[in-house]
């Protein structure tokens, strides 16, 4: 037998020697108090061999699970724990079940692990991305897994699973099978929790020093190359953590209730903003963007309203977008909401136009007043495919008379392309970048007044 084979066989041995590895949720803290002895006295035995830790987490990419009775779901995670403690077994290691959809498989690898952590993770995911039959329903999972090292990222369990959770985070965020612990998500992970816990109450618009500020980014006609719009977008200066990008918390935030507030913070602000815009002889639309939650909050259209009415702005000036996410699956209610806000004299936009599962077809049944091409379409513009299907856009939406914008522009190849498509307004760095109200009106008077002299 060879010294690898050997050493296995051990780390076997000892892993066999503790039956409540193979408990559940209710015995899973001892278990890993265990494990830390077997990892500890295995490593100083066998010359510091290595043992992975695999976090995987699973989700059901058909949505079933509502529709399953309580044993049927158990008999599911039964299921996923008995594939993934197959391949397990097949590296000397174990499989123990976390959470109702999270697995712990811990197992040695050499001091050149990658190979090894490379083979189980995808002898997981081989297993588990086969289609499950339970109960007379056919699903398949989403899969991803994360991975820390013993002793290389650290000798205390709840640490390296901890780690492993963090990287399995990481690898759904970025829609990958695999992540191997970094110490970069230890620190992200962190602010993640100081940003979430920092949330409660700082969109609340009487207290002065919440850090909410607002941003504009001009929106430009293609074809008298004036200002004729800008976006809002918002900026929070944090008095600890400095300034957060929407892109790092508006995702956190979109997950709890509290977007609904921020979303009537920025909408306030941004009423207010254009109420100074007015005072300073300037009306110009301004565009807000609202979340799937704040789309399918029926008393949305009302607040709008009062906010509008306090400060003595019209409809027609505070322009609504949603993202097209946020339609599918909610079509019904969106459409009743969209109409709602049109009949109300706000014009509505879809966000991000492309990203969705939905086809061109379905703008003849939604009331929008635009659409906005989504930059990942503007910055593949010069790919003949894309940008076929910009032109496609640009012309079916002309035909049924929706107005277009094209997001993300960037360079003067594709602000020449998009115009050669007939595309009415662009947006975009290429353009402005977004600034705060007073620079953003200084632009205005600059390059409008430029091209009425």
């Amino acid at each position: 037998m060879s010294t690898r084979a050997h050493q296995e066989n051990q780390f076997w041995s000892f892993l066999d020697s503790i039956p409540e590895l193979s408990g559940q949720i209710h015995t899973t803290k001892n278990s890993i108090d265990r494990i830390l002895t077997v990892c500890s006295n295995f490593s100083s035995s066998h010359q510091s061999l290595p043992v992975s830790f695999f976090y995987i987490k699973t989700s059901m990419q058909t949505p079933i699970s509502a529709l399953l009775k309580l044993n049927e779901s158990a008999s599911i995670s039964n299921s996923i724990h008995n594939e993934i403690r197959t391949v397990a077994d097949a590296h000397s290691g174990i499989c123990v079940q976390l959470e109702k959809d999270g697995f712990l498989l811990v197992a040695p690898v050499s001091k050149q692990y990658d190979t090894n952590i490379s083979d189980i993770s995808n002898g997981v995911a081989k297993r588990l991305n086969e289609n499950f039959e339970c109960h007379g329903s056919t699903f398949s999972l989403d899969v991803s897994i994360g991975v820390s090292i013993y002793p290389n990222h650290s000798r205390n369990i709840q640490e390296l699973i901890r780690f492993a959770m963090l990287a399995s985070f990481s690898a759904s965020s970025d829609q990958n099978l695999l992540s191997v612990y970094d110490e970069e998500f230890d620190s992200e992970a962190k602010r993640r929790n100081a940003i979430l816990s920092s949330m409660n109450g700082a969109f609340d618009d009487k207290r002065c020093s919440n850090g909410i500020s607002m941003h504009y980014q001009p929106k430009y006609s293609l074809k008298s190359g004036l200002i004729v719009g800008f976006e809002a977008l918002c900026r929070w200066h944090h008095s600890d953590l400095g300034t957060i990008s929407p892109a790092e918390f508006i995702p956190l935030i979109e997950k709890t209730k509290l977007i609904q507030p921020l979303t009537k913070l920025i909408i306030e602000k941004t009423v207010r903003g254009i109420s100074e815009n007015l005072r300073a002889n300037i009306a110009i639309p301004v565009a807000v963007n609202i979340s799937t939650r704040d789309l399918l909050d029926q008393g949305l259209a009302q607040f709008i309203c009062a906010v509008l009415e306090k400060y003595h702005v019209s409809a027609e000036l505070l322009e609504i977008e949603i993202t097209e996410t946020s339609i599918i699956g909610n079509t019904a209610l969106a459409i009743q909401q969209i109409s709602g806000l049109r009949s109300l004299g706000f014009n509505v936009a879809i966000d991000d136009f492309g990203t969705g599962n939905s086809s061109l077809a379905y703008l003849a049944h939604l009331p929008v007043s635009a659409i906005k091409i989504d930059q990942l379409f503007t910055k593949d513009i010069r790919n003949p495919r894309t940008a076929t299907i910009v032109k496609s856009i640009i012309e079916l939406a002309g035909e049924i008379g929706i107005d277009v914008i094209a997001e993300g522009v960037e360079d003067i190849g594709a602000l020449r392309q998009l115009n050669s498509f007939g595309c009415p307004k662009v947006q975009g760095y290429f353009l402005g970048k977004p600034k705060s109200r007073l620079a953003a009106l200084s632009d205005i008077r600059k390059i409008n007044n430029t091209h009425h002299s």
